[in-house]
């Protein structure tokens, strides 16, 4: 609850209670009211966490042959193409801590698409301790 008093050399001075988070590698202000809402959904790792489903099967079902292919048709980089695949690799308990709202704060997209090991544990230990 905002508070606003005059100070003893005439000013006033207006406390809000509030802190500041990073979500989705921006910083935003969260309020005593925001803190009681529901978790909000980092809309980029989902959007990424489909790209990498659809691409992968592209893939499987042989409509493309390679990641560099799907970078040509999507006129994108393959590079891209190939750290967005090693999503599909990706511990589910994360996943659905992103796809539940309520992944950790300061776990982005970057730090996912990051070279990450391929054991499922090893990926927990690394970015939710």
């Amino acid at each position: 609850m905002p508070t606003i008093e005059l100070t003893d050399d005439g000013n006033i001075q207006i406390t809000v209670p509030m802190s500041l988070r990073t979500f989705s590698g921006r910083k935003r202000i969260i309020t005593p009211e925001d803190e009681n809402t529901a978790p909000s959904r980092d809309e980029a790792v989902l959007n990424a966490f489909a790209r990498a489903g659809y691409w992968q099967e592209l893939l499987d079902s042989g409509h493309c042959a390679t990641s560099g292919e799907i970078a040509k048709k999507l006129k994108i980089g393959q590079s891209y193409v190939a750290r967005i695949l090693r999503l599909n690799q990706l511990s589910p308990r994360i996943v659905r801590l992103f796809i539940n709202g309520t992944a950790p704060n300061g776990l982005s997209l970057t730090k996912l698409l990051k070279k990450l090991p391929l054991n499922w544990d090893e990926q927990e230990q690394m970015l939710l301790n």
